[in-house]
């Protein structure tokens, strides 16, 4: 099982439960030792942790071809990577800010489950996807998350 965003608070707890049900698991986050931290004490063997920045998509196969190589198979994406720019008011809410949400957030999201989508179809055994979206999209967000909100209001429609 791959889990992104994995080096985070929710993060650490999915890959906590899968790993207590027997999953092996790959941690990826930006922060590569964040990411091996995450994993340094869960139960069972095999598990893997990597650095990538899931807003460059040249890194979905990376993370692809690593699955394959650390796990054997990619049978389960849990994906919860995502940046959050805050700006007390939308006034200060630069292009910069935008696309690098909209980059990690909404656009990663949709070419990184492709990517895996195309690996488990071609390994011929199925998965799952579970991507993380954000009570956000529904309710605008909290302070100085407008553009972070409607990222996350865009997973939600993709996955419906």
């Amino acid at each position: 099982m791959v889990c992104t965003g994995a080096a985070g608070g929710i993060g650490r707890a999915v890959t906590a439960a899968f790993a207590a049900s027997g999953a092996r698991v790959l941690a990826v986050d930006l922060d590569e030792a964040a990411a091996r931290a995450s994993i340094a004490d869960l139960p069972g063997d095999g598990h893997a942790a990597i650095g990538l920045d899931l807003g460059d998509l040249a890194s979905h196969e990376v993370l692809v071809r690593t699955a394959r190589e650390q796990l054997g198979s990619l049978d389960v994406l849990a994906h919860l990577a995502a940046v959050l720019q805050r700006r007390s008011v939308i006034t200060e809410v630069t292009e910069a800010d935008w696309d690098l949400q909209a980059d990690v957030n909404l656009k990663a999201t949709f070419f990184l489950c492709r990517a895996v989508a195309e690996e488990m179809k071609a390994a011929g055994r199925g998965g799952r996807i579970v991507t993380f979206a954000s009570q956000g999209w529904w309710t605008g967000g909290f302070g100085g998350s407008i553009v972070y909100a409607a990222t996350k209001g865009g997973i939600v429609t993709m996955t419906r």
